[in-house]
């Protein structure tokens, strides 16, 4: 998947650029996972191209999660209320909003069936983890909480 080393190449023909930081966490083991895990699950029964992972949506995600910050780093309103802090938050949430998915979770949810989570609040769970609390405090000065809560919309600054 890595195509010349400094990024990665995903449909349509877009590369994504990777830090150092951004590929220890694409690393990490709830990152890995999602290359498994299909984003449309069955519709590749019907749509015979429609069959690209979770990880593959979580990196094009994190790819306009950087064209959205670069188009607002123009504006002078922006960079004056967004820390990098602010920006580092919303990136890596970027990368890892899909780590809680299992294999047809939205039908599986759809069906609301009692006691069954929401793959956000697994997503929280895993973002607490050893793992990824340890990447997110070494390499983005980051909070796990924050990440979570701003996954959950429950971030009281969004």
């Amino acid at each position: 998947m890595i195509h010349d080393g400094s990024g990665v190449r995903i449909p349509p023909d877009k590369t994504v650029p990777l830090t150092p930081r951004v590929r220890r966490l694409l690393d990490s083991s709830p990152l890995r996972r999602l290359a498994s895990v299909r984003q449309l699950g069955l519709v590749s029964l019907v749509y015979p191209g429609a069959v690209h992972s979770r990880l593959e949506h979580s990196l094009g995600v994190y790819q306009l999660a950087l064209a959205f910050l670069a188009s607002l780093h123009g504006d002078k309103r922006f960079r004056e209320t967004i820390s990098e802090q602010d920006a580092a938050a919303f990136l890596v949430a970027a990368i890892l909003h899909d780590i809680g998915h299992w294999p047809y979770c939205h039908p599986i949810e759809d069906m609301d069936l009692p006691d069954m989570p929401r793959h956000e609040e697994r997503t929280s769970q895993l973002i607490s983890t050893d793992e990824i609390t340890k990447l997110l405090s070494s390499d983005w000065g980051l909070q796990p909480e924050r990440i979570a809560q701003l996954i959950l919309g429950t971030a009281s600054d969004p």
